[in-house]
């Protein structure tokens, strides 16, 4: 305890608490719809881009948030075009995707000189090293999003539905799909700098599909998986500090624990 106390006496853990806790939840909140859609995949893919994105900026030395959120952004106007044509099966297009943005990046971090930069903390996540300017990108990104959703939550939900019947109750879906769709990109790139590349596709995941297996109703879903991201980001986060192992990591382990625990309960 007097450990857990002594680093919050630190300005750099405090904005990991902030800034952890905040887009946990934001990553939970918005993992509802992905589930929903059933686009777990697109998650992967624009979380390998954002790595791409993450070692082009290091390459030629520039702010790798930045260079995050645009790369994710491109990515998924690029991929919301390929599906419209019907050229690919979707599965496959989202993988191939991935897998040629982690090769590129791979090869980009190849040319690296010398040590730049720890890239295993945007593999893994590292909350703990989030700046000054990530944590005001982070909440002004932050409060935008929570009150697009808030207002529009219903709109979001139905359209989140099967395709026959958002149409019939959405007018302008293709507008309020981009806009979702654009959120989700944005929430990815904040992910990355918690989660990491790897793991972030499994935040915008666990909490939904855990909450579900104890909610009565689609409104305790959205409600608890708030709530297990918020609390599993504060666990992951201070047992990353006793442990002293990777953050991102430590985070998943819990949601992993949370989720086998609702098993066991539904169970009964």
């Amino acid at each position: 305890m007097n450990i857990l106390l002594e680093y919050l006496q630190y300005p750099f853990f405090v904005r990991a608490l902030v800034v952890g806790v905040g887009i946990g939840m934001l990553l939970a909140w918005i993992g509802n719809y992905v589930v929903m859609r059933r686009e777990v995949l697109f998650t992967h893919s624009l979380s390998n881009v954002g790595f791409l994105g993450i070692a082009f900026a290091v390459l030629v030395s520039v702010p790798t948030t930045p260079a995050l959120l645009v790369a994710c952004i491109l990515a998924a106007i690029f991929i919301s075009f390929l599906q419209k044509k019907n050229l690919f099966n979707n599965d496959s297009l989202l993988e191939i995707i991935a897998q040629i943005s982690m090769a590129l990046a791979v090869i980009v971090i190849s040319f690296f000189s010398g040590y730049q930069i720890n890239i295993e903390q945007f593999l893994f996540g590292d909350v703990l090293a989030i700046s000054r300017g990530d944590v005001v990108v982070s909440l002004i990104m932050f409060v935008l999003i929570v009150v697009v959703l808030s207002v529009w939550h219903k709109r979001f939900l139905r359209i989140s539905l099967s395709d026959l019947l958002s149409h019939s109750l959405v007018k302008n879906k293709k507008l309020w799909n981009g806009i979702l769709v654009l959120m989700i990109t944005v929430v990815i790139a904040l992910g990355i700098k918690i989660i990491g590349v790897l793991l972030v596709a499994s935040f915008m995941t666990i909490p939904s599909n855990t909450a579900k297996l104890v909610a009565k109703n689609l409104k305790q879903t959205f409600i608890y998986s708030l709530f297990l991201g918020g609390v599993a980001t504060l666990i992951g986060l201070f047992g990353s500090v006793v442990l002293n192992v990777p953050t991102g990591p430590a985070i998943i382990v819990v949601l992993g624990i949370m989720w086998v625990l609702a098993i066991i309960v539904r169970r009964r």
